[in-house]
């Protein structure tokens, strides 16, 4: 027990040390599983507001932190953990929504929209007119 208070009493910094240096013993193990708690929440919210759906936002959140914790040994320590993990988190977000087709109504023909472009014949047409009107 006193292990587990030690461990949450840790900054980013020295678990993400612990879990480099020890990625299979129960230090490295501890350290790693305090990381994904602390953040757990903040990336679900995160991807949340982005997706707008909240089973998607889980899996989302879910492969962030997959994602983090399998990279976690190639984390050089050039920035703070949690910009490391939003990092990840945002372009798995973003990658997200691109690859995501658009929505589409099978049941509206694109030609029969109104659209803001007169033909010739209309710009013609009205220009006679205003001549006509201006003489």
């Amino acid at each position: 027990m006193k292990d587990s208070v030690i461990i949450t009493e840790l900054p980013d910094e020295d678990l993400v040390r612990r879990a480099q240096e020890d990625p299979d013993g129960s230090w490295g193990r501890d350290a790693a599983s305090e990381l994904y708690r602390r953040y757990q929440s903040r990336v679900y919210l995160w991807c949340f507001r982005r997706v707008r759906d909240h089973e998607r936002a889980q899996d989302l959140a879910q492969d962030v932190l997959l994602s983090a914790h399998r990279a976690l040994g190639s984390f050089a320590g050039r920035a703070r953990y949690s910009s490391w993990l939003f990092t990840i988190m945002r372009n798995r977000c973003f990658r997200d929504l691109r690859k995501r087709a658009p929505w589409v109504d099978v049941e509206i023909e694109p030609d029969q929209l109104p659209g803001g472009y007169k033909s010739p014949e209309e710009v013609f047409t009205e220009q006679a007119d205003e001549d006509a009107i201006l003489e």
